[in-house]
């Protein structure tokens, strides 16, 4: 059966991913940690536009869908996070060649 016959709001996997990176900073912060490991502190200097609040969440959303490790007080991005900076970076284009 083909999987796009069966996808609805519970179990669509591209709904899953979507929520993942939706949170507004997501991406922008997952691309950061693509360039290097970082801690909180360098983390909120970077994004001096967020609260600590913001970027706590935004920092466990990612945590707790295993796209980001946290490690002797830095993040860093997972093997499962790797895995979507290709996307990331598509979508980044897409976005300065369309809006």
């Amino acid at each position: 059966m083909n999987s796009l016959n069966t996808c609805n709001v519970t179990n669509c996997k591209i709904s899953k991913a979507i929520d993942i990176i939706k949170s507004r900073y997501s991406a922008v912060i997952i691309l950061s940690l693509y360039k290097g490991e970082k801690n909180f502190s360098t983390l909120s200097k970077e994004f001096d536009y967020l609260t600590n609040m913001q970027l706590t969440r935004t920092l466990n959303l990612l945590k707790n869908n295993k796209i980001i490790i946290k490690e002797n007080q830095n993040y860093k991005l997972s093997d499962l996070g790797k895995k979507l900076i290709p996307s990331i970076l598509e979508l980044e284009k897409w976005s300065i060649e369309n809006l």
